[in-house]
C-alpha cells in the first residue's frame, strides 16, 4: 500500500499554481510560499557534516578550467547602465539541459531607454578554450525597456548535443559609439534524471531524530514540497507511521542538477521494526510526480 501518492498528488496541484505566480529564469528556488505552519524539521545541526554538503556533482566544474574572460560584473549592473538595468547570462549556473538557448538577459525595476545596439557572437569551444567550427552571430536594437514588462533575451539556440560554448557580447550607442564586451561560458549537458533520498543513518534507537536529504544526481531540475511521508512494514504492507509530521506549509522548493537539498528532520517513535521514508518530486512545475524511498530500522 502505499499512501503517499494520493495526497501528495493533490498538494502537487496546489504547489503548481503557486509555481506559476512566481517569474524566475532558469533559477532554483527557495522561496516562502502561503500559510502560517511552522515545519518541525528545521536545519539539524547533528551530525554537522551530515547538513553541511551541498552538492554531490559539480556540473559548471569545467567552466572554471577555460581561459579566463572578461565576465559580466557579478552585480549584473553594467558600468554605462542604467542603475535600474540588470543584465545576468541565462540559464542557473550557465548550464543548458538538452537543446535551449544561451546568452543573456535584461531586466529593469522601472522603464529605461537604452538606444542600444548589441551584438552577440556563439562559437563552440574544446576544453583549452579553442574554437571548434564556424561562429555564429546575431544583432539586436534595444530600445526601451518596459517595467513589469518581462525580460528581454539576448540570445541564440544550441542543440543537445554535449558541448561548451563562448558567448561574446558587444555594445554599442545607436550612434556607433561602442559601450562594452563581454564574455560568457555555457555548457550543454544531456538531460539526466537521478534522485536520491539519503538518511543519516540506516538504524535508529527508539526515540532518535531522523535526517534526510533530496540529492539530485542527474542533470534535469526537480521540483517538490516539504511533504514526506514514513511508513512502518507490518509483515504484508506498509502503512503511516504516526512519526509523520501533519499540516505541511505551501511550499515550493526545487533542486538544479547536482545540488542537495537542506537537512529534513523527523523525530522516531519507540517501536522496533523496519521502516521507509518517502518523498515525491517531479520533473516539471506542473507534471507526474515521482516517489524516492530509502528504507531504515528502529532497534537492532
Amino acid at each position: 500500500m502505499d499512501t503517499s501518492a494520493n495526497s501528495s498528488r493533490c498538494r502537487l496541484g496546489e504547489r503548481a499554481i503557486w509555481f506559476l505566480s512566481v517569474s524566475c529564469i532558469l533559477c532554483v528556488w527557495f522561496v516562502a510560499g502561503m500559510g502560517r505552519v511552522t515545519p518541525v524539521f528545521a536545519r539539524a545541526d547533528v551530525p554537522e557534516h551530515f547538513c553541511e554538503k551541498m552538492q554531490v556533482r559539480d556540473l559548471s566544474a569545467p567552466l572554471e578550467e577555460l581561459p579566463p574572460i572578461h565576465h559580466l560584473p557579478a552585480s549584473g549592473r553594467l558600468p554605462f547602465g542604467p542603475a535600474s538595468l540588470e543584465v545576468r547570462p541565462i540559464g542557473l549556473s550557465k548550464i543548458v539541459v538538452g537543446a535551449g538557448r544561451v546568452g543573456v538577459y535584461l531586466s529593469t525595476t522601472r522603464s529605461v531607454e537604452l538606444n542600444w545596439r548589441a551584438t552577440g557572437r556563439l562559437v563552440r569551444v574544446d576544453k583549452d578554450g579553442r574554437q571548434v567550427g564556424v561562429s555564429r552571430q546575431e544583432r539586436w536594437a534595444l530600445g526601451k525597456v518596459r517595467e513589469g514588462g518581462g525580460v528581454r533575451s539576448l540570445g541564440l539556440a544550441v542543440g543537445k548535443k554535449p558541448a561548451i560554448y563562448r558567448f561574446e557580447l558587444s555594445v554599442h550607442m545607436s550612434s556607433g559609439r561602442w559601450l562594452g564586451h563581454y564574455v560568457e561560458y555555457f555548457r550543454v549537458v544531456r538531460r539526466e534524471v537521478s534522485v536520491a533520498l539519503v538518511l543519516s543513518a540506516v538504524t535508529y534507537s527508539p526515540g532518535d531524530v531522523l535526517l534526510a536529504r533530496l540529492q539530485n544526481r542527474g542533470t534535469a531540475g526537480i521540483y517538490f514540497g516539504y511533504e514526506f511521508v514514513i511508513e512502518r512494514w507490518i509483515g504484508s504492507e506498509w502503512i503511516t507511521d504516526p512519526s509523520t509530521p501533519v499540516g505541511w506549509p505551501l511550499v515550493g522548493l526545487g533542486l538544479s542538477g547536482g545540488a542537495v537539498g537542506t537537512c529534513e528532520r523527523a523525530p522516531l517513535g519507540g517501536v522496533a521494526g523496519l521502516y521507509r521514508m518517502s518523498k515525491m518530486y517531479s520533473t516539471a512545475i506542473v507534471g507526474p510526480e515521482v516517489a524516492v524511498r530509502t528504507e531504515f530500522r528502529i532497534g537492532s
